[in-house]
Order: C-alpha cells, then structure tokens, then sequence
C-alpha cells in the first residue's frame, strides 16, 4: 500500500528540485550567452568586457579612446542585439553563464 513520504523525504526532494530547476537556469543562461557573443561585434564585446568589471560608459570611452556617448550607442546597439533591455540584465546572464569574453 502507499504511504507518504515521511518529512525528511519530503524535504529532500524540495532540495533536490530547487537544485535542478537552479542547474536549468544556469544552462539556460549559459547558452543565451553563448549566442549573444556570436552576434556582436569585436568592439561590442570589448564594451560589454569593460561593463562586466564595473565600468561607467565614461570610464569604458577613455578606456577604449571612443566618446561615452559612442559607449552608449554601441550599449543601445547591444541591448537590441540580444534583445535585452538593461545593461543590468546583459551583465547578470553572462555571469549567471559564466562565460569569459
């Protein structure tokens, strides 16, 4: 006959799904970064690069030798790219993959 799982069980594979379902996002994340690095162009890797360490579009442009508002374009270009609305959400996916630019 069937009995429930006793607490301990049940707990388990509470933790044992959050586990997996976190393993889907990262492979997910991963591969959603993968295209995107396939998509952009040299300078606009360079520019999420420098975006990646914490850099301001002004600090990415004397970096780089460009204007901050061509670190902008090029940010704007991106976003449409890989249809990403914030620079938040391009760093935190490339991270959340880990992928090396």
């Amino acid at each position: 006959t069937w009995q429930a799982p006793k607490f301990e069980e049940t707990k388990t594979l509470y933790h044992i799904q959050n586990a997996l379902l976190e393993l889907e996002q990262m492979i997910d994340s991963t591969t959603t970064a993968k295209k995107w690095l396939k998509i952009l162009s040299i300078r606009e890797k360079e520019i999420v690069e420098q975006l990646m360490s914490g850099e301001t579009a002004k600090k990415i442009g004397r970096t780089l030798n460009i204007s901050y508002r061509t670190v902008e374009k090029h940010l704007e270009n991106i976003k449409i790219k890989i249809h990403c609305q914030s620079k938040t959400k391009i760093v935190s996916t490339l991270l959340m993959g880990e992928i090396k630019i």
